[in-house]
C-alpha cells in the first residue's frame, strides 16, 4: 500500500490569500464598536446592568399592554357610536 502511495506524484498549488486593505472609515467604525462593547468590569456593574435590563423589559411590557388597552377602548367607542347611529332606523 505504501509503495503505491510513493508512486503517486501529485502536487497541488496553494494560492496565498492576499490581505486586502481595509477602508480607514470602516476600520474606525470597527474600532469604535469594539471600544463600546468592551464589557463589564465587575460583578456589581453586571448586577446593575441586569437589573436595568429587567426594569426596561417590564416597562416595555406595561406600556405595550396600556397601548393595547387604549386601542380596545377607542374601538369600543367607535362601535358604540356606529350602533347609536343606526338605532332609529
Amino acid at each position: 500500500m505504501l509503495s503505491l502511495l510513493d508512486q503517486v506524484v501529485r502536487t497541488a498549488e496553494v494560492q496565498k490569500k492576499t490581505e486586502r486593505r481595509i477602508n480607514p472609515k470602516r476600520m474606525a467604525r470597527l474600532v469604535a464598536r469594539e471600544m463600546q462593547n468592551k464589557g463589564i468590569s465587575s460583578k456589581a456593574q453586571e448586577a446593575l446592568k441586569l437589573e436595568l435590563d429587567h426594569r426596561k423589559k417590564e416597562c416595555k411590557h406595561a406600556s405595550r399592554l396600556k397601548r393595547e388597552e387604549i386601542k380596545e377602548k377607542k374601538r369600543a367607542i367607535r362601535v358604540q357610536k356606529a350602533k347609536e347611529k343606526h338605532r332609529g332606523k
